[in-house]
């Protein structure tokens, strides 16, 4: 971390966790529930880094957060300290 709380890393997309969140066994758990969220937020960090049925699946559960009537917020970059939420 520098001095104005700004962090740096790395790492390889290609065996990040996000790629597999939505085929572990306890997913069906979590994605059923989202309807029933206050707010819905994803990266578009993430999104852009899912292969495409991945893609489709945080699509899909934006889709299933709106429809429950929550606000869906799509963040282009890292919040940060300041960040307070979507709404």
């Amino acid at each position: 971390m520098d001095s104005a709380g700004e962090r740096s890393f790395s790492y390889d997309r290609s065996r990040s966790a996000a790629r597999e969140m939505f085929s572990l066994e306890a997913s069906a758990d979590w994605t059923g529930a989202v309807g029933q969220v206050d707010c819905f937020v994803y990266s578009l960090i993430s999104r852009a880094t899912h292969p495409e049925q991945g893609r489709e699946q945080v699509l899909g559960l934006a889709e299933r957060a709106s429809d429950g009537r929550a606000p869906v917020c799509a963040v282009e970059h890292h919040a940060g300290r300041g960040y307070r939420g979507c709404g």
